[in-house]
């Protein structure tokens, strides 16, 4: 009998008795053709249920905006058209004086001056025509360019004194050339982009994609540039500006699958894609639907008459509340303006004695006890009775 080998699970060799034979493999590996068709069924249901509740979610936020809203402006402005009138104009005339005293109040602080001479010299320049508010413009130009000039003077002598500082010649040069170097870095993006192959490759396949997506929804292609397509159109824009290849695939897939969703070319990663683009799509809405809740003009077309004139008396107090607050906030930047046009008052000036009136005699002053320990003790008048 001749020996013959056996591979074990612990990889040994044993005699069997028995003629020798190939050894066996414990496991294999095959390509199997799966069919998918029901996975990609229930992917379908989940996408077509995210696209409803996407819809819905859309139509919403476009009748508030379409609708509800211009309805409600319109009605706004029928009804408190001379308050609305009022409140803008004020509020105008606060911005600019508020933004005047802001200005004279910084230029203070940086040049040292007070703000009551920098408001004189404001007003000499306004002899010849000019407004102050022109006239504050011209000072801030005036002192900005003073600041500038300092600076570069400054900068000038500052660089100069270093290369007078060096033996070597040859430093400047150098120092020239890191700093071009520098500014090729960091500053010219596209040559860096350009000599990457992978962004190189990346934005050939953003390019392709974006062109298909663009000639699919193009009205001169003969698609119906409807508001669904008018935003699918500006998404493609945004994610072409933003690089998002991800996001281009996923609306091509949203696209391809409107035309035939069990088309073999379109995987169950890309329907998963357009799954998760339809949600962040409508948590997005969700929450402008959201803080459009919170706005008086929500759902304006569905109010009552009841409604309408509650809503009338709730915002004719909030006009009259806001008209005194903005006329309290004038009277302030007014005082303050007013405040540096008087002269200067000098600081610890005595205040003159009041003069005795005809006929009556001043009253002796009490002295005052050198001890500071004992009690005061006043002596009355002569003539207190």
């Amino acid at each position: 009998m001749a020996y013959q080998k056996k591979q074990t699970r612990r990889k040994t060799w044993v005699y069997t008795g028995k003629t020798a034979v190939k050894p066996k493999p414990f496991g294999f590996y095959a390509l199997i053709r799966l069919d998918i068709s029901s996975v990609k069924k229930e992917l379908l249901r989940k996408w077509k249920k995210a696209e409803r509740d996407f819809e819905k979610q859309q139509k919403e936020w476009d009748a508030y905006c379409n609708e509800d809203r211009p309805a409600y402006e319109k009605w706004m402005h029928a009804t408190f058209g001379n308050r609305l009138t009022e409140l803008r104009e004020l509020r105008d005339q606060i911005h600019r004086k508020g933004w005047f005293v802001e200005q004279v109040e910084c230029l203070s602080d940086l040049s040292g001056k007070s703000a009551r001479k920098i408001y004189l010299e404001l007003l000499k320049k306004t002899k010849g025509g000019m407004s102050l508010h022109d006239a504050l413009v011209e000072y801030v130009n005036e002192f900005n360019a003073d600041i500038d000039k300092e600076f570069e003077d400054d900068d000038d002598d500052e660089f100069e004194s270093i290369f007078d500082e060096e033996e070597d010649g040859d430093f400047k040069d150098e120092f020239d050339k890191i700093f071009e170097d520098f500014e090729d870095v960091f500053d010219d993006k596209k040559k860096i982009r350009r000599d990457n192959p992978e962004a190189k490759s990346l934005q050939a396949r953003i390019r392709e994609i974006y062109r298909k997506l663009c000639f699919k929804l193009h009205p001169d292609t003969g698609c119906d540039f409807n508001a669904e397509n008018s935003r699918l159109w500006h998404q493609i824009q945004d994610a072409y500006q933003n690089d998002d290849l991800d996001r281009l695939m996923a609306i091509q897939a949203s696209l391809d699958m409107k035309q035939d969703p069990m088309s073999g070319h379109i995987s169950c990663t890309q329907i998963l894609a357009v799954i998760d683009d339809f949600k962040n799509g409508l948590r997005s809405v969700r929450a402008l639907v959201r803080d459009a809740k919170q706005e008086s003009s929500w759902r304006f077309l569905a109010w009552t008459d009841k409604e309408r004139k509650a809503a009338m008396r709730k915002l004719e107090q909030e006009f009259t509340h806001e008209l005194l607050s903005l006329k309290y906030e004038m009277e302030y930047l007014e005082s303050v303006e007013k405040k540096w046009s008087k002269p200067a008052v000098a600081k610890n000036r005595p205040k003159p004695k009041p003069k005795a009136k005809a006929g009556e005699k001043a009253k002796p002053r009490a002295k005052k006890s050198q001890n500071p320990d004992a009690e005061e003790y006043v002596q009355p008048g002569l003539f207190d009775f």
